[in-house]
């Protein structure tokens, strides 16, 4: 649908309803809607916002884009998983895959402002602040709706900014130990950068393309450039809906 209204320069003209019909639903959570029956009294009498919409090269998202052992999981989950144990599917496959998986080399690069296609990194005329980082990572996480990456942080859904989470890759104790400083603790931790940036970039540095994940649909990409979209979606909402909610 966004891609359609998109394509058609119609983002301020038409208000888009969701009905929650999918495995777990997060994104009709995420802007309040209860049920298939409550997403069409919204769409006759909600209120309607206008949410960022992100976009990939030219593809657009809502959710997020992530790379890595996350996208990786979700490529791997199948749809009988997905029937059988629903949300807990993505949980089994990402056990399963993080045993085999060896991180991903890349170069991601963050800003806050606008980013032209003739800047690179340390050549910056517009004050905005900047990330630039190389290595390898286990993976990246392009949070745009507001409940993407929960303890790591909730991500605004109006305030035309992605919240980034590169978690580099890391021996097996380290992991357990940040996972309790950010989960328990409530810490910033050694391996796990945070950003909040209106466009960036990440460059592969691998043999291959990497899998990123739009919202649970896979694409490869050698290198992939996002944005936030200028202009809104606008999404019926219901009366429990918080651009920026407090982590729960």
């Amino acid at each position: 649908m966004a891609e359609g209204l998109v394509a058609a320069d119609a983002l301020g003209a038409v208000r888009l309803g969701v009905l929650p019909a999918g495995t777990a639903n997060v994104f009709a959570g995420d802007v309040g809607i209860r049920g298939v029956e409550h997403g069409f009294e919204l769409l006759e009498a909600g209120e309607v916002r206008g949410i960022d919409l992100g976009m990939a090269d030219d593809e657009p998202f809502v959710k997020s884009c992530v790379a890595g052992l996350t996208a990786v999981a979700s490529a791997a989950t199948t749809p009988d998983m997905k029937a059988r144990f629903g949300p807990f599917a993505f949980v089994i496959t990402g056990v399963q895959q993080a045993a085999s998986f060896e991180g991903l080399r890349l170069d991601v690069e963050a800003v806050g402002g606008e980013l032209t296609e003739d800047e690179t990194a340390g050549e910056r005329d517009d004050g905005a602040e900047t990330l630039s980082w190389s290595g390898e990572a286990l993976c990246v996480l392009v949070g745009n709706a507001r409940r993407f990456a929960r303890e790591l942080g909730q991500a605004n859904v109006e305030d035309g900014l992605f919240d980034v989470t590169l978690i580099e890759r890391m021996p097996a104790s380290d992991a357990v130990a940040e996972a309790i400083a950010q989960q328990l603790l409530g810490r910033d931790t050694e391996h796990v950068t945070r950003q909040k940036a209106r466009r960036l970039r990440i460059v592969g540095r691998g043999d291959g393309p990497i899998d990123f994940s739009l919202d649970g649909e896979i694409r490869s990409h050698d290198r992939l450039d996002l944005r936030v979209h200028p202009d809104p979606l606008r999404v019926c909402v219901g009366p429990d809906y918080e651009p920026e909610p407090t982590v729960e």
